[in-house]
């Protein structure tokens, strides 16, 4: 009989199992950059350095892996499936595991980070508000966030990162991590800015900054800046006016100088530690 089918061989297809996998209740991907408007400039307030999670809060959770099917091929021989893989516990600090460790949960506030497969939760100074006279200087060992500004005369020296949303007057500011200060430099020619890594800002105004890795900031005026990386400035309108920038490795920028021929001087390329 023409055009008509007949089943004389049947197989049962192999459902492969699904492994084991982690779903992250927090970001593990943090944006160290800012985002660049259709202008040229740099957005400050998109960085995000640090993520921040509350005690008891649930970080994590593990999902069992599933069981795969077996199938059998047109002679009836049986098709293996492949097993889905369980995955090991994730080590860590700062968290505590329940139900059976499938949920991790955290034991403290503070910074969370997830980074060569471990989950580290450490503790964070955090302002919500300005630093000033009423909170005191801040030395602590670890990152350093302020919801707002510090104020002229006060310190602020931290061993990770440092985060500031509003501005820094005439004040001083050690890090051993990055230091964002997402509203900028007023510094009144008395702010100090240290960082062993890099630098991101608004705007640097009559300030000594210093930065063993890169800065990035939208203008100078006035100010005296060194960089053992590169000066990179955004926009169109990007410019430094008056005082001094060295950078190790170059500085771009869209003006230097101005018309009325304030004296502004630019160097690059050799280190001045070797000088």
């Amino acid at each position: 009989l023409y055009e008509k089918d007949y089943v004389v061989a049947k197989g049962t297809p192999v459902i492969d199992g699904i492994d084991g996998y982690y779903e992250f209740l927090f970001n593990t991907e943090l944006n160290r950059k800012p985002l660049i408007r259709p202008d040229g400039s740099a957005d400050y307030y998109s960085i995000h350095l640090v993520e921040l999670v509350k005690a008891n809060q649930e970080i994590a959770v593990y999902h069992d892996p599933v069981d795969g099917q077996n199938g059998i091929n047109v002679r009836g021989k049986v098709l293996q499936a492949k097993r889905g893989r369980v995955l090991p516990p994730i080590p860590g600090t700062g968290f505590f595991k329940v139900n059976n460790n499938h949920i991790y949960v955290s034991s403290i506030n503070g910074k969370i980070e997830y980074k060569n497969k471990r989950i580290t939760i450490a503790p964070v100074y955090e302002v919500h508000g300005d630093v000033d006279m009423k909170t005191g200087n801040i030395d602590f060992r670890g990152d350093v966030i302020v919801h707002g500004s510090v104020r002229s005369g006060m310190k602020v020296n931290a061993t990770g990162t440092c985060t500031l949303d509003g501005v820094l007057e005439g004040a001083k500011v050690y890090s051993d991590g990055d230091i964002l200060i997402r509203g900028g430099i007023q510094g009144g020619g008395k702010a100090t800015v240290r960082s062993n890594k890099d630098i991101q800002v608004g705007f640097i105004e009559y300030s000594n900054v210093f930065a063993e890795g890169n800065i990035s900031v939208e203008s100078i005026i006035d100010s005296n800046v060194v960089c053992h990386g590169k000066v990179k400035m955004s926009g169109i309108k990007s410019s430094i006016i008056g005082g001094s920038v060295y950078a190790i490795g170059g500085i771009t920028v869209s003006i230097a100088g101005n018309k009325h021929n304030t004296h502004t001087a630019l160097s690059a390329g050799q280190d001045l530690r070797i000088m």
